[in-house]
């Protein structure tokens, strides 16, 4: 199963208690707590779809850089961001 598209925003969730956001884009995500200073959670929530797709740039430079004999990459970077894709994949 495929995850809702990005892009993903967060707003103040007006049928909720003030300490809460919606995240989402098209379609609701989530409606979660949030710092009543920085709105922390629901940044990182709605970051989710770049963050990933980043990761997976990320992976992809580096195994064609690999092939190439260039990689200059630490195996656990490349680890933690495999795990972190994988995670985030439900693999």
């Amino acid at each position: 199963m495929q995850h809702t598209p990005g892009p993903w925003d967060y707003e103040p969730y007006e049928d909720s208690p003030p300490e809460s956001a919606i995240i989402g884009g098209v379609y609701q995500i989530a409606v979660v707590g949030y710092d009543d200073a920085e709105y922390s959670n629901a940044r990182l929530i709605a970051a989710a779809p770049d963050l990933l797709a980043a990761c997976e740039v990320a992976i992809a430079a580096y195994d064609q850089a690999k092939l190439e004999g260039k990689s200059r990459w630490l195996g656990t970077e490349v680890d933690a961001m495999r795990e972190a894709i994988a995670k985030a994949r439900g693999i």
